[in-house]
């Protein structure tokens, strides 16, 4: 009757996630020698999927003289330093495709950054335009198609967004509304990322079969700035808007698909969020929250989930000594790539892997009682709401049967 019940209810688990994280992995550099003997901050900024999933990022320097060093890590190996190229002083990694591609930018003693392809121990440098000085690589699709940047004249600015593979070589974007312009991230063949001058007046654009399209600014704001798509189309970021006592305005961070914004607001008693990326199969987004606009405000990461912006510190398991100030990637399992602080202090890269949760806990507490019931009947035939746990488009009898057989599970 149960199976029979749940059928009837089309009750696939489309609209559930986790309930909770585990911390699977610390990822820490190796600590500094003297005179430093500090711990550098870690920065992860992107994984791969799998049982034995790579973390790409990079530790920051130990102090005056000392440069960034990008790193590969998995729980098979622990952290690896990539190795630099001669002449080399600094370099970052921005992200890795399932088959182990890293990219990034690094800089290159007395002639600025250059973006960079890693494979099998070998680097292909990305050249800056004839006459530019400067390029750089933030995303890389599984067929070895790379997103970025390279300047279009003497200086480090103006720029332009580019699409690079090996076959095809580069395909520059233009700078669209001006007077630079840089790609973000790739998916499915659709590129994203920014055109404009900086974060302060720039919008995000969509490339898709040879087109590029401006997203605007978001609504009642001023600017939008892409820096994520999911293979569905669907693009978070963030962008300001106007906030008296704020000179520039603050930021929020946005999902957009299909010619819509969609503002996900910020946690409670925050001023400022920012989105970094978005899961391909579940649509979440994380990112951070911030109580103020700068640096001096205190910041927490977010999971974005059917419309409802959640604590990311709220969902790890009870114990934890760490501190979660940004998610900088999701999965499409849902692991989070995050950083924060551990117990001294120290900036410290982890990742989290999700719990998940019953069926028909729609406030995400690990359990379905009271609570799920109260939410449920507030939102009675509406659409768009988490108590719609079946999916179908509406909240009804179906979501309130599928609760009522997984109480107190």
């Amino acid at each position: 009757l149960l199976a029979a019940l749940l059928a009837l209810c089309g009750a696939s688990g489309a609209a559930q996630a986790q309930c909770q994280y585990e911390i699977t992995a610390v990822i820490a550099a190796p600590r500094c020698p003297p005179p430093f003997n500090n711990v550098p901050a870690t920065i992860g900024t992107a994984l791969t999927e799998g049982p034995d999933p790579a973390v790409v990022g990079f530790y920051c320097p130990c102090g005056a003289g000392t440069a960034d060093t990008a790193f590969v890590w998995r729980a098979s190996t622990g952290l690896i330093s990539l190795p630099r190229p001669p002449g080399v002083t600094s370099m970052e990694a921005a992200d890795i495709s399932e088959s182990g591609v890293i990219v990034g930018t690094y800089a290159l003693s007395g002639a600025g950054f250059r973006g960079f392809v890693y494979e099998n121990g070998e680097y292909t440098e990305l050249p800056p335009l004839p006459g530019g000085a400067w390029s750089g690589a933030s995303g890389i699709a599984e067929d070895g198609t790379v997103v970025g940047f390279r300047s279009i004249g003497e200086g480090v600015n103006p720029f332009n967004a580019l699409i690079w593979s090996p076959s095809e070589g580069f395909v520059d974007l233009g700078v669209m509304n001006g007077p630079s312009s840089a790609a973000t991230d790739i998916s499915e063949k659709r590129v994203v990322g920014w055109t404009g001058g900086n974060f302060l007046n720039s919008t995000a654009f969509i490339h898709e079969n040879g087109l590029t399209t401006n997203l605007g600014p978001i609504p009642n704001g001023n600017t939008s700035f892409a820096t994520a798509i999911s293979p569905t189309g669907a693009v978070c970021g963030s962008g300001l808007v106007p906030k008296k006592g704020f000179p520039f305005g603050v930021t929020r961070a946005f999902r957009w698909e299909q010619g819509d914004f969609m503002m996900l607001g910020t946690l409670p008693d925050h001023l400022r969020s920012a989105a970094n990326d978005i899961s391909g199969t579940t649509g979440q987004i994380v990112g951070s929250s911030w109580t103020v606009d700068g640096n001096t405000g205190i910041s927490h990461a977010f999971l974005w989930h059917d419309g409802l912006m959640y604590n990311l510190n709220d969902f790890v398991l009870s114990g934890s000594p760490l501190v979660i100030k940004s998610a900088n990637a999701i999965g499409d399992a849902g692991q989070v790539i995050a950083d924060g602080l551990d117990v001294s202090g120290n900036r410290i890269t982890f990742l989290l892997t999700p719990i998940d949760r019953p069926l028909g806990d729609i406030n995400i507490d690990c359990e379905v009682g009271v609570a799920d019931l109260i939410i449920l009947l507030d939102d009675w035939a509406q659409s768009g709401s988490p108590a719609d746990v079946n999916d179908d488009g509406i909240v009804n009898v179906l979501d309130l049967i599928i609760v009522l057989l997984n109480f107190g599970s």
